[in-house]
C-alpha cells in the first residue's frame, strides 16, 4: 500500500508543479493558460479513465460525460459492436470487460 501511496504523491506533485502559474494565468484572462489547462485536464481524465478501466471499473458513463463536456463524439459505436471504431480508445474483451487501448497508455494504440 505504501508504494501505491507514493505513486499517487508523485502524480500529485507532477500535476501541482505548474498549477499555481496556470491558475494565475487563467485568472489574468491569458488564453494560453486556459488552453493548457483544458489540454492537461483532458489528458489527466483520459489517463484516469484508462487506469480505472484496466482496474476493472466500467467507465462508459464517465467516458460519455467527459466526451460531452469536451464536445467530442461518442466513443462506443451506436451499433454496440465489440470492436472499437477508428479513433476509439476503449474496447470490450470477449468476457465483456472494458479495456483501454489509448496510445497514451499503450503506445501504439493496441493492447
Amino acid at each position: 500500500m505504501a508504494a501505491a501511496e507514493e505513486m499517487v504523491r508523485r502524480v500529485n506533485h507532477a500535476v501541482n508543479v505548474d498549477a499555481e502559474r496556470l491558475y494565475a494565468g487563467k485568472d489574468a484572462d491569458e488564453q494560453h493558460a486556459r488552453q493548457v489547462l483544458r489540454q492537461r485536464g483532458f489528458h489527466l481524465l483520459e489517463l484516469g479513465l484508462c487506469e480505472a478501466a484496466e482496474g476493472g471499473v466500467d467507465t462508459r458513463g464517465i467516458d460519455a460525460a467527459v466526451r460531452s463536456a469536451f464536445g467530442l463524439p461518442a466513443r462506443l459505436r451506436a451499433s454496440g459492436g465489440d470492436e472499437p471504431a477508428e479513433g476509439e480508445t476503449m474496447a470490450k474483451t470477449s468476457d465483456d470487460r472494458q479495456i483501454c487501448t489509448c496510445p497514451a497508455c499503450h503506445g501504439s494504440g493496441t493492447q
